[in-house]
């Protein structure tokens, strides 16, 4: 259902609104070799802004990469704080990427609509970071002893068969095939193409977005 909304959105706005400028926020998983159905189906949509950018639309595509922030309960973030904060999370895995600040997502959506070319791509990302170090900001924020143990990186191809097994077996699975190529992938973002042409100045380090991030999830009382 995706693709036809994205598609039937941009028809409206190019008919009505084609003096304006489009945003669309798609993801760096859209510029991943290997993709899962989340990347396949940004990319997809991406190219559908292209052709429409073809026929004179000003579009400008935003990606993001991991969004940390307040606001959201129902992701894997929220489960993840919950997880730690119950003492459940003993290891994780080699790979890491980039995170952005919920705040500096919106001000580089904004500076977008300002100064965005049409067709072009600004990746929105902050730090890069292992998930190591990632999980242990969390731990060490909710008072909850360090995380130790990194799954060896030989163990790929057995978790990823367990996740084909694991996705087609369960609705919401929380192991996939996506989530083992997440999670043992090292991704390095860069930027500078952001920074140059939209002058975004992202502001709020990791440690931060996730201190707020708890503080947001305990004043709901979810945590």
């Amino acid at each position: 259902m995706y693709l036809p909304k994205v598609l039937r959105l941009i028809q409206i706005f190019f008919s009505f609104y084609r003096n304006k400028h489009f945003i669309f926020i798609s993801s760096v998983s859209a510029a991943r070799k290997k993709q899962g159905p989340y990347g396949q189906s940004k990319k997809l949509a991406e190219e559908i802004v292209q052709r429409y950018v073809a026929k004179g639309l000003n579009a400008t595509i935003v990606s993001p990469s991991f969004v940390i922030g307040p606001g959201e309960i129902d992701s894997s973030r929220y489960l993840l704080a919950k997880s730690i904060s119950k003492g459940r999370v003993t290891f994780t895995f080699p790979g890491g990427g980039g995170t952005v600040g919920i705040e500096d997502l919106v001000d580089g959506i904004v500076l977008a609509m300002k100064w965005g070319k049409s067709g072009e791509r600004y990746i929105l990302s902050n730090e890069n970071v292992f998930l190591i170090d990632r999980f242990n900001l969390m731990a060490k924020i909710l008072n909850k002893p360090k995380i130790k143990y990194i799954i060896p990186r030989f163990t790929y191809y057995l978790m990823y068969f367990l996740g084909v097994i694991v996705q087609k077996l369960v609705k919401n699975p929380p192991i996939s095939t996506e989530i083992v190529r997440w999670y043992f992938n090292y991704r390095n973002f860069d930027n500078s193409k952001a920074k140059q042409e939209l002058g975004w100045k992202p502001k709020t380090s990791l440690k931060e977005s996730i201190r707020r991030t708890i503080e947001y999830y305990k004043s709901i009382k979810v945590l």
